[in-house]
């Protein structure tokens, strides 16, 4: 996916950076109004973002994989903090916890 592509009225773009050691990581999101749940990865390919696109929304994070931290909106995310993706759009960051 493009970074300038179009996205609906109801959707966010989601850009998850890797870390500088491209070493993947993700994390579940479940939507706090239709309990949907998505997988994000980050890259362990050596590209530096990845885009999503979801619904516009309030998110829950359910997961996160071993040895990783979230961050996002200017702080570090735990299991069961939100994210609010409703303006339609935003980032997450996996970086590893060594």
């Amino acid at each position: 996916m493009d970074y300038n592509a179009s996205i609906d009225d109801d959707e966010a773009k989601v850009i998850v950076y890797s870390s500088p050691f491209y070493s993947g990581g993700s994390l579940w999101i479940k939507n706090q109004e239709t309990n949907e749940s998505y997988f994000i990865q980050s890259s362990s390919t050596y590209y530096a973002q990845w885009f999503y696109v979801i619904p516009r929304g309030i998110y829950i994070i359910t997961s996160i994989a071993n040895g990783y931290s979230v961050q996002t909106q200017g702080s570090t995310r735990s299991v069961y903090d939100t994210i609010d993706f409703t303006s339609g759009g935003g980032y997450i960051m996996l970086i590893p916890n060594y």
